[in-house]
């Protein structure tokens, strides 16, 4: 048998534009960020205007590299 893998997630809160951050608090100071980093096995969180554009999924893309993830969740 081989070893477990350590659970490594990254939470990728969407601001979409003003939709959802008129709404709620997505930062890292204060908010859903701040709130994920809490959870059991978030090795990473952030949040972004807009993950669903090629910037966007470039900042998922590279922070799974740098920060060794092997699960994500956005929420948008």
């Amino acid at each position: 048998m081989s070893e477990q893998q350590e659970i490594r997630i990254g939470v990728y809160v969407c601001r979409c534009g003003i939709n959802i951050a008129g709404v709620l608090d997505t930062t890292e100071e204060t908010g859903l960020v701040k709130f994920a980093k809490t959870l059991p096995h978030v090795a990473y969180a952030t949040d972004n205007i807009s993950f669903c554009t090629t910037a966007g999924a470039a900042v998922i893309q590279e922070s799974i590299e740098e920060n060794n993830l092997n699960r994500i969740v956005v929420a948008a």
